[in-house]
């Protein structure tokens, strides 16, 4: 949290090839949908709030860090828009509704039991509802890359945890999830020709679609 709030100053100006590529597949995936209400995990300061306000007529948006939201607020004025600030390590008690779309960016990289969290957000989840999930991969974390910003003249490493591909896949299906979709996103100017982003989504199993 404290890491994220430091960050938050120049978060948005930084040069950050992950951030870049998170916002254009969630603006990709976005362009030929619409959704009666949206969760997303992970806010920050607003980069994908601006695309989902405009695919949805409810947006909450979830993020831990009091300064990131700070700037979403002072960018976004949309009464489409509900600002939450919570760590979704904990129960999510936040809503009582259950959403046609959530959302997870950047986040899971930095949460160690990926179950709770998928429990979670499938109580959340209306019968017919999406997940996707857009994270750093895991490939470039088992080259030691993982999220970090230079403040001054020292460089902050946050705290993150591996999750392979089979985890994800693990984790969602036990939690009654079924995969449908899977992009691995590279850099197309690196010539490691590595993923940079993992990008899941899921729908509950057509044999286990009660909500709650």
């Amino acid at each position: 949290r404290d890491a994220y709030d430091l960050w938050s100053k120049h978060y948005d100006s930084d040069l950050n090839k992950t951030r870049d590529l998170d916002e254009m597949i969630i603006k990709q995936y976005l362009s030929d949908k619409r959704f009666d209400s949206i969760l997303e995990l992970g806010s920050g300061t607003g980069k994908n709030s601006l695309l989902f306000i405009e695919h949805t007529d409810r947006l909450v948006a979830v993020d831990f860090s009091e300064k990131m939201l700070a700037k979403a607020k002072a960018k976004i004025k949309s009464p489409t828009i509900q600002f939450q600030q919570f760590d979704i390590c904990q129960r999510w008690n936040f809503s009582q509704e259950k959403f046609d779309l959530i959302s997870f960016s950047l986040i899971l990289e930095h949460m160690e039991d990926l179950s709770f969290i998928f429990e979670q957000a499938r109580n959340s989840l209306s019968k017919t509802g999406r997940v996707i999930v857009s994270e750093f991969h895991p490939f470039k974390q088992y080259q030691g890359a993982q999220a970090r910003f230079k403040e001054e003249d020292s460089i902050v490493k946050i705290p993150a945890f591996v999750h392979h591909l089979s985890e994800y896949f693990e984790v969602a299906k036990s939690a009654g999830f079924q995969l449908i979709d899977l992009k691995e996103i590279g850099d197309d100017s690196s010539e490691e020709k590595i993923p940079r982003i993992l990008f899941m989504e899921f729908v509950l199993n057509s044999g286990d679609n009660t909500e709650g």
